[in-house]
């Protein structure tokens, strides 16, 4: 595997593309959690803060001026008449589908169908309908898919929903309407007769003057530039995960959102942001340079351990470049929790929902615990005491799906799972106190220890964070923070927000983040809000024994010195896995477990035309692998090294420092068996200077097989070149 050591922060591959709108040249798109917005077509991208929840659906709001609506996962509804910069909340009741319309945009909602301009809503219909895709055609018809699969069409304000059909989206562009099921593609231009054009089983459309687009849930994106007579797969510049190799589930969409605005075509994609335009034969990822998700952190005097949602678990000084993997044999990188104990000096608990690990020699070695359970979880406890007290507990659930408490009391030796009855998925949260340990549950709360738990309160939402309390435990919730003592319900503490992480402060002083940022309670009732960190939805919190504050979230780790008025990133690092960035890989190659290798797999070939091609914006590349064999090493075309494998580990076996900017890196094996490590590595750098907007664009198609033969310039020719012709009518 090569790992580049940037000078820059590169590619994050989470940063997920929901919503997009591009009018004019100026860009809104909605990342995982934020918004990034672009005044000159994606050239420049200035990060903006989501109003509240994360983006689910932008659409332009057509007319003179134009302006941007938005929809978040919680079903609100926004508008912005500055491109992103600021927002005002609209009334809406569970907004859920949006979409450009001929005049404004057009949003679903649990009371029918409704018209925003940008000065002013105007009620469409009030036949509510579940909808997963809406359109308004160039000629004023209104038409949807529901959530059944039917073609519906507005008429009269009534929908008329035809029979599940399989059909997936509709969109308008272009001047018609475009249509996907799982028969394929078809148009309608307006003269109520819908003719086939392509037989890909579609879950995306877009449809523009720049061209028709189409995306499946593998293989990339599908584009034609001659109103559906000729199409052709589009796949160079994209990442592999981009083209089929990742996706949040099984049958979920790889692309969220496919659009045109002038000669442009952007694609959104579950890993991030593409454009090509005219004139380009390949896409040009636009770098959100997001930070990876942290979803749990623990302070070790003054260093940060810091578990990554997909890179393990990562130690460093907050503001030094420090950086470095903290568990290298770790073999499941995406932890949820970690526990040091005795000041991070004794053992290390960590869990990441499927397995329970401990170290005690600070990651050097790391080994899974027999916890007895099915299934561990995301939370675990440790005594105050701990180890003169032995006890520790982590959630997860037995074989027929029950949650339950494994227990220690021996250390670590031993674990013994302890049933919470009526609890059906794993425990979510715990604290210790009273001396036992207090368990979420869903939305009940249980106490126990010493082999056995019973139920304290069930609260009306789902129970997200505990913190212990004198004679009791402070819940977190969806409707704000509670008190629960055994034998009474819970007993309101503050219901303005939500809350998703609590943490106590030397004074005594309660953390809680909430949705509306950073709230202290420091006498358990009045509120003090404080700040937030780069508006993020703050996953995780830690005090250190000095008062500083460190918050984890889906934008990093983040440090406050000030008790919580102001935060700065704690870390200067990214992270990247070959499987899902910058690798491509030719034929030859082939996954095999490899216990060696950081993720427990690794790329073997023997086949000497087999090559792994790597671009990556970097001053340093380095080769981890292992093997009897001859490698051949090119940077930007030019031969660099021939290399001699000859180890039985995983480890180093080739580097070199190139000029900082974009490298093409092609690595060929001469002779041989090699394995090159395939699992995630960390990266650091020391400084802030920011890459290239955009990758330049390679001069040859690689990544299973070399592109077609006499490839001219332009989007239009190689539509020519590849064309594959669909004809046909379907009503």
């Amino acid at each position: 595997m090569l790992l580049a050591l940037p000078f820059a922060l590169a590619h994050s591959p989470h940063d997920i593309v929901r919503g997009l709108a591009v009018v004019g040249g100026e860009l809104l798109t909605g990342e995982e959690i934020r918004l990034a917005r672009s005044p000159d077509d994606g050239d420049t991208l200035i990060h903006v803060n989501s109003p509240a929840g994360a983006p689910t659906c932008i659409a332009p709001i057509v007319g003179s001026p134009h302006a941007f609506l938005l929809v978040t996962d919680e079903g609100a509804l926004f508008r912005s008449l500055d491109a992103g910069a600021s927002w005002s909340q609209l009334v809406g009741s569970g907004v859920s589908v949006c979409a450009p319309a001929v005049r404004g945009a057009l949003v679903v909602t649990r009371r029918g169908l409704l018209r925003v301009l940008a000065d002013t809503e105007e009620p469409v219909s009030g036949d509510a309908v579940p909808l997963l895709a809406v359109a308004e055609s160039a000629w004023g018809e209104v038409v949807g898919v529901t959530e059944e699969g039917s073609y519906a069409a507005l008429v009269g304000g009534v929908w008329e929903v035809g029979a599940p059909f399989g059909y997936t989206t509709v969109v308008a562009g272009d001047g018609v309407l475009l249509r996907a099921g799982q028969v394929g593609i078809e148009v309608n231009e307006g003269e109520g007769e819908w003719r086939f054009v392509h037989d890909l089983a579609a879950v995306t459309l877009g449809a523009s003057e720049a061209g028709w687009q189409a995306a499946g849930l593998v293989d990339g994106v599908l584009v034609s530039t001659d109103r559906g007579q000729n199409w052709a797969w589009v796949t160079e510049g994209l990442e592999v995960s981009a083209t089929g190799g990742g996706a949040p589930k099984e049958g979920a969409p790889h692309w969220f959102t496919l659009l045109g605005d002038g000669d442009t075509l952007w694609a959104g994609a579950w890993e991030g942001l593409y454009r090509m335009r005219a004139g380009e034969t390949a896409w040009t990822q636009i770098e959100l340079r997001g930070q990876p998700m942290i979803r749990d952190l623990a302070w070790i005097g003054d260093e940060l351990l810091v578990a990554d949602n997909g890179a393990g678990l990562l130690r460093g000084t907050p503001g030094k470049d420090d950086w470095a993997d903290a568990a290298p044999d770790l073999d499941w990188p995406w932890l949820r929790t970690i526990v040091p104990t005795e000041g991070g000096e004794g053992r290390w608990y960590f869990s990441g929902g499927v397995l329970l690990y401990q170290t005690d020699n600070a990651g050097a070695k790391v080994r899974a615990v027999d916890s007895g359970l099915d299934g561990d979880g995301d939370c675990i406890a440790v005594a105050p005491d701990f180890p003169d007290d032995p006890r520790a507990w982590a959630g997860g659930v037995v074989e027929d799906g029950t949650g339950a408490v494994t227990e220690t009391v021996d250390g670590g030796q031993t674990w013994t799972p302890i049933r919470l009855s009526g609890c059906s998925e794993k425990p979510a949260a715990m604290s210790t106190g009273g001396g036992g340990v207090w368990v979420a549950c869903d939305a009940s709360v249980w106490f126990g220890g010493h082999g056995a738990f019973e139920f304290a309160a069930a609260a009306a939402e789902r129970v997200t964070a505990l913190v212990d309390d004198e004679g009791g435990v402070l819940v977190g919730t969806a409707d704000g923070l509670f008190r629960v003592v055994l034998g009474a319900g819970p007993t309101a503490v503050w219901e303005e927000a939500r809350v998703d992480a609590l943490a106590r402060e030397p004074d005594g002083a309660v953390l809680a983040a909430t949705s509306q940022g950073l709230v202290r309670f420091r006498d358990g009732v009045s509120p003090e809000a404080l700040g937030w960190p780069d508006a993020d939805v703050i996953l995780a919190l830690s005090v250190n024994d000095d008062g500083r504050i460190a918050a984890g979230g889906y934008t990093g780790a983040w440090v406050s010195d000030d008790g919580g008025v102001t935060f700065a990133s704690a870390t200067d690092w990214d992270r990247f896995d070959d499987r899902d960035t910058a690798f491509l890989w030719s034929d030859g190659w082939e996954w095999e477990t490899d216990s060696g290798a950081k993720a427990g797999r690794a790329h073997h070939t023997g086949a000497p035309s087999a090559y792994v091609r790597w671009r990556v914006y970097a001053r340093q590349l380095r080769l981890l692998g292992r093997g009897q064999g001859q490698l051949a090493v090119s940077v930007d075309g030019n031969a660099v090294a021939d290399v001699s494998v000859s180890r039985d580990d995983h480890g180093p076996i080739f580097g070199l420092e190139v000029e900082e900017g974009w490298h093409d890196v092609f690595v060929t094996p001469v002779d041989g068996e090699v394995w090159l490590d395939g699992g995630e590595r960390w990266r650091h750098t020391a400084g802030h200077a920011d890459p290239p907007a955009e990758a330049p664009a390679p001069d040859c198609a690689c990544g299973g097989g070399a592109g077609p033969a006499g490839l001219v310039p332009g989007l239009t020719a190689l539509v020519a070149v590849l064309a594959c012709t669909r004809r046909g009518a379907m009503r």
